[in-house]
């Protein structure tokens, strides 16, 4: 699945598969997480939201999630660029 990088302190890229209707999210710690059975319109909502980390906050406890380290970059390799200051 392709992330996108987004504006975020919490959060470092976002992702959704409409098909499998799963939103993955990489957070700035280099940890990826996939959120099932996530709605479309929840993930439009998150992209829009004036702050992404407090509404993934509001809304990523009601959906089962898991961990997913096969996708996650090993401990040496180089972090992602901050878009904050950008």
């Amino acid at each position: 699945m392709n992330r996108i990088p987004v504006k975020s302190s919490f959060l470092a890229a976002i992702g959704y598969d409409e098909a499998a209707k799963m939103l993955e999210v990489e957070f700035k710690s280099g940890k990826i997480y996939q959120y099932l059975e996530f709605p479309a319109e929840e993930f439009a909502a998150l992209r829009t939201a004036e702050s992404l980390g407090a509404h993934f906050n509001r809304i990523s406890r009601g959906f089962p999630s898991r961990r997913a380290t096969e996708l996650e970059a090993p401990p040496d390799a180089a972090p992602l660029p901050d878009l904050q200051d950008k």
